[in-house]
Order: C-alpha cells, then structure tokens, then sequence
C-alpha cells in the first residue's frame, strides 16, 4: 500500500495541484467530445504496457526479493496517460493543444518549483566539496574528500594544485585513527561524491573529534565537519537505544554483552543511520580476534548478520574498537514490527578483557539521497 501511493505521489510530482490539473483537462476533454467507447482492443494493449509491469515488478519483489523501483516503472507512464485520456473523443486540435501546454507548463512547474529537480541536478555538491577541501586540508582543519575523479578540481578550479594535495581519497578507518591520534588539528571536514562510502568513518572520527559542527546534503554527496570543542556543536547528534559499559568477560565466554533493540519501536521508514559502535580492552588475546556482531531476527529467523573485528587503538594501551554503520533503507527488515535487533561481541578465540562499551545508536541520516523519488523537500 506504501508503495503505491509513492509511486502515485512520484508521478504528480508529490504535489496535488498537478495531479489535479491531469483530471481537469481529462473532465474539459470528456465534456467537449463525450466519452469513446470504440478502440476498446488498443486500449487493452495500452492496459497490458502499463499493468504487466507493474505486476510483475511488484509481484517478484513481495514473492522473492525487492527488484521494482520508480525509475523503471516510470516507462509505464506514457502509457499510464494514453490509457486514460483513450476514454474521451477526439476533440478540435486548437483545444488538445493548449490542454498540452498547459500540462507541460504545470508540469514544469511542479517538477522545477516544487519538487526542487533542477536544483538537485545542477547542485550536486562537488563544487563545494571541492573549495571546502582546498581550505581545510591543512591548519587547523583537516580535510579529506573523496570527488571519484581528480577533474572535478580541474572543471571547478583552474588554478587548483590538485596535483601536489595530499589526502585526496578518503582515509581507511586504521588509516584516519593513526592519524587522529597524534594530530594537533581542532577539526576535521571529511566529504564524498558516492552513496556507498563506507560509514564506519563516522564514529570512528568522533571518537577523536565528538561534535558535529557541519553537514551538508545532496543527492549523490555528502559533507561533514567535526571538532574537539563543544563550543562548535551545532548538529544533532545520535540517539543510544541500547547501551552496555564495564562488562568483563573471561576466556570462556563465547558471546559478551549482548543487547537487544525491538527496531520497529524507534526505526520510522524516514532514511537514518544505524550504527553499532563497541570499545573494548583486552587482557589477553587468546587464539584469535574478538569480533563485534550485529544480527537481525524476524519470528526467530535471522535476516541479516554481520561481523567485523575489532582493530586496536595505536597508542598501544590494548584498546580495541569497531563500527558497523547501515543505512536503514538498506534494511528493510527493521521496519518488521516482529524483528529483534541483536548486537553483541563474539570471542571464538578465547580472549579475555572488558567492554567499555557497546551501543547501538540512531544516527540522523540523509534524505536527500532519494530526493530523484521522494519528496525530501
């Protein structure tokens, strides 16, 4: 049901005055030239390239797994419009054509103005990642961009020594912890052109930089801005659904502190993240590394499971941490009211130490990201 009065909401745009403007001219045609009750064969061909589709698509994902989405089903929407005004007559040509250009110009119009398409097109955020890199990466504020091509520098630069920048890619998490562990920098920018970089940077950069001052969003890109000072907080920050802290655990435990969310209670279908972060320090290692666990359970069954292990800290003090980061539109089993959500730490090599702490978190997340087939305005 969801899915249909999206795909329905996608179609006007997501705003009434258009769909409304389609039924008038529909009304004006009926009125003018009756209704037809002739071509009944073409209009069941145009029935089949608009419902077959859609069954199929609709019908696969519910019975196998998720394949429909918008921009595919938007080819049935030509035939969508075809189908519909088949049930008027012909009308004089003048009339048809101002009842197109009028539908053009609201469509234009609500597309453009309301739905905000030209501004997500034109503005994907890579020139503002790039400026933002050339004036942090050095100083007090550290930066690091991911823009997948180095013309992106060139095209919004010309005078850009892009060539001679360091820390053009996004750091890997051991990578970026080596470095915020000995950097004197205040504040770090950290921004990318991609939807699947990997999140786990987040929480790991707060463990050294704890308060948000920035965040920016766009369709393909996101930009963040971290600092040491509290002074500098200016963005809401996560919100712990399950917290343990100071649980040891010896050698013979295979699994430690395992807390359990009901994530219908607090995951909306709103775009978020979840993120499971757990710190630890170990006494001993045992034969093998201990690993952070997040598993989902619908009615007793697991839907998903996932398994990190813990890196250490480099200062050496037999501090271990890890991060699992998921946005919530790639789980769709959160939205189960029946599903348990499962986080835990698992030592099948018989280490020893104690948890600092293991939560899990929701994070707010970016909407903007689905903005070409929702409303996110």
């Amino acid at each position: 049901q969801s899915f249909f009065l999206r795909f329905g909401g996608f179609l006007v745009h997501y705003t009434w005055w258009f769909g409304l403007a389609i039924f008038l001219v529909l009304v004006w045609r009926v009125v003018r030239g009756g209704i037809d009750k002739e071509h009944v064969k073409a209009r069941w061909i145009l029935a089949d390239w608009v419902f077959l589709p859609l069954l199929f698509g609709v019908g696969y994902s519910w019975l196998v797994a998720p394949i429909v989405h918008f921009s595919v089903l938007f080819y049935m929407y030509p035939f969508l419009l075809l189908l519909v005004f088949s049930f008027s007559r012909e009308i004089p040509a003048i009339e048809s054509g101002v009842q197109i250009a009028l539908l053009m110009i609201v469509a234009i119009i609500s597309l453009v103005g309301s739905r905000g398409y030209y501004d997500w097109n034109y503005n994907s955020g890579a020139e503002y990642l790039v400026k933002a890199y050339e004036d942090e990466h050095e100083g007090s504020k550290a930066g690091w961009m991911n823009l997948n091509h180095p013309y992106y520098f060139k095209y919004y630069d010309e005078d850009s020594l892009h060539e001679s920048l360091i820390g053009y890619d996004l750091p890997g998490v051991e990578e970026f912890v080596a470095w915020a562990d000995t950097t004197k920098a205040e504040k770090v920018a950290i921004g990318w052109l991609s939807k699947t970089t990997y999140l786990s940077i987040l929480p790991a950069i707060q463990r050294y930089f704890p308060y948000r001052s920035q965040e920016l969003h766009w369709p393909i890109s996101e930009y963040y801005e971290f600092s040491r000072s509290e002074d500098d907080a200016k963005v809401a920050e996560s919100r712990s659904l399950a917290v343990v802290e100071n649980r040891s655990w010896d050698p013979i435990a295979e699994f430690v502190g395992t807390s359990e969310v009901i994530p219908f209670d607090y995951f909306t279908d709103y775009p978020e993240l979840l993120s499971v972060e757990l710190d630890v320090t170990l006494d001993s290692l045992g034969n093998g590394i201990p690993a952070l666990v997040m598993s989902i359970e619908v009615n007793g069954q697991p839907t998903f499971w996932r398994s990190l292990n813990v890196m250490p800290r480099p200062d050496s003090s037999g501090r271990y941490f890890a991060d699992l980061v998921f946005r919530t539109r790639n789980l769709p089993s959160l939205g189960n009211p029946m599903a348990i959500l499962k986080a835990y730490l698992w030592n099948p090599g018989g280490s020893s130490g104690k948890i600092e702490l293991l939560a899990i978190r929701r994070r707010p997340g970016n909407p903007s990201l689905y903005a070409y087939v929702e409303d996110v305005r």
